[in-house]
């Protein structure tokens, strides 16, 4: 396990995976006046304080467009640089989450329209990893990303945005379903869970009348009359009922001392758009799944 000080957290579960590299990283702005400096923010006080831009100066560039393509590009650059992947150039897939359980297959063909700075950039849940050197990176602000690889040769490997949406959508059982159906072996897979708000996301209405008929009342917890949604758990129940073996999947608990799920709406490394969006907080969390060779 990997857990540095500015919480860049590598799952210890892919330890012994050198096919691919997973990574959870704050990306963005922390406070107005904290400035992570890497950022795939698209806040622009952080964009013209954080970064150093490369090529054309700023204000010699009149299209807006060409503006953001540079500064993405150079937030690519610098997100590689702090993680540390410590390999040669490679393609970012950055595909915009969805409220659903959209699939896409990241290859060579679709690669400029799943990256920040694409006018087309495609929006899916559910990414498929088969092309060497490319990468995703899904950018949540409290919902779960969950990395699903078969660590053996040419084995498949998916990362998954599921908030309490998309889970009811069907995203984790879909990406299972999909996987098995591409010859998967369940209980080969090795999977982890990235940090969210854990057991504190709150939940009311009908969408939490949606949540308890999906899992027959499971995964609530009930405080002073507020009810709060377990999407890890969830997650972790759904893996399970599709094969995945219980010690095989990895949560947020592995970066704690006292065995508790990190939790993005408390833990001030992360960013959470729930908790902190409206009081001088922005930026995103990055999960980073790369897929370093075949």
């Amino acid at each position: 396990m990997k857990y540095m000080q500015d919480a860049i957290l590598t799952p210890a579960i892919f330890e012994g995976v050198s096919r691919i590299k997973s990574v959870f990283t704050l990306a963005g702005e922390r406070t107005s006046t904290d400035l992570l400096g890497n950022n795939m923010s698209t806040v622009r006080t952080v964009v013209l304080d954080g970064l150093k831009l490369v090529g054309i100066p700023e204000e010699q560039i009149e299209n807006m467009t060409d503006i953001e393509i540079q500064r993405t590009l150079q937030r690519r650059d610098d997100l590689n640089d702090y993680i540390g992947l410590d390999t040669s150039v490679y393609a970012m897939a950055s595909p915009k989450p969805v409220a659903g359980a959209d699939h896409v297959f990241l290859s060579r063909k679709n690669i400029a329209d799943l990256q920040l700075d694409s006018p087309n950039r495609i929006c899916a849940d559910i990414v498929h990893l088969f092309v060497a050197g490319y990468a995703s990176l899904i950018a949540p602000a409290d919902c779960p990303v969950i990395d699903i690889v078969d660590p053996n040769v040419n084995g498949q490997v998916s990362q998954v945005h599921a908030g309490w949406q998309g889970i009811l959508a069907g995203a984790v059982t879909k990406t299972m379903e999909g996987m098995i159906r591409r010859g998967l072996r369940p209980e080969r897979v090795l999977a982890n869970v990235h940090p969210n708000a854990t057991d504190g996301f709150e939940l009311s209405g009908e969408g939490l009348e949606r949540w308890l008929a999906a899992f027959n009342g499971d995964f609530v917890t009930v405080v002073d009359d507020r009810s709060y949604i377990s999407m890890t758990d969830a997650v972790v129940a759904q893996m399970q009922q599709y094969g995945v073996k219980e010690g095989r999947i990895q949560t947020s608990k592995a970066y704690s001392n006292d065995g508790i799920d990190l939790n993005s709406l408390t833990d001030d490394r992360f960013y959470s758009h729930r908790a902190k969006a409206q009081k001088g907080f922005n930026g995103r969390n990055a999960a980073v799944l790369y897929l370093v060779s075949d």
